[in-house]
């Protein structure tokens, strides 16, 4: 049976307060650019592509549903890495029996690419504006949020206004986790991500998503472990 394990990201997007733009311009352009009005009018959304490790290299076809939940499902169905708001994991990766859970950090990260549009969105009563910084070369906004755990460091794209990085830390700590959108590519009206970067301690992942159906309907037995 899978180790129990609540996930910070549950907080953080289910908890965070006033969901409405700030006066702050930046955030009202990236929120525009990321068509973040148009979203409540989905549930759910499917998507093909590839996942990339160190354990192997999968064809996967890809479940998200509002609130918070995710499934990456190899497409001979055996490998899975689900995230149901409550316990994060993968099945079918290595050779053990059950579900092995992910680490928070880990968990958190992988939750940065599963969004109806920006991550910011949820929790944009609650950040900080920080100086304008070079992330990767890249010149970018930087915005923090903090909880009891960690401090979550988010960076806006100057060229294009999109998400492009969040970092995961302990106060005064070295970073944790990364998220990293890589790529866009524009499906219908949306600027969706098709290459994410992944990177803990331990792990690195790369995810593909050659292909997006918005709205597509999604059953809840996607996200059972």
């Amino acid at each position: 049976m899978m180790v129990y394990q609540f996930l910070l990201f549950y907080l953080i997007t289910g908890l965070g307060g006033d969901s409405s733009p700030s006066n702050d311009h930046v955030l009202k352009h990236h929120f525009k650019m990321h068509s973040q009005d148009s979203w409540n009018a989905f549930e759910s959304l499917t998507a093909k592509g590839e996942w990339h490790s160190g354990t192997g290299d999968y064809l996967v076809d890809y479940y998200i549903k509002q609130p918070n939940r995710w499934s990456a499902v190899g497409v001979d169905g055996r490998a899975q890495l689900i995230s149901n708001g409550l316990y994060a994991g993968s099945k079918g990766i290595v050779n053990k029996s059950g579900a092995t859970a992910f680490l928070p950090e880990e968990a958190l990260a992988l939750s940065f690419t599963w969004n109806f549009g920006s991550p910011l969105y949820p929790i944009v009563g609650n950040l900080t504006r920080k100086q304008s910084v070079q992330v990767d070369q890249k010149p970018c906004n930087w915005y923090q949020y903090s909880d009891d755990n960690y401090v979550y460091d988010f960076f806006i794209s100057k060229s294009d206004h999109l998400f492009y990085k969040a970092s995961i830390s302990k106060e005064g700590e070295e970073v944790l986790a990364t998220t990293t959108i890589a790529q866009y590519r524009r499906f219908g009206p949306y600027q969706m991500p098709s290459q994410v970067m992944i990177k803990t301690e331990n792990i690195e992942y790369l995810m593909v998503f050659t292909d997006y159906v918005i709205g597509d309907y999604v059953s809840d037995t996607r996200f059972y472990f």
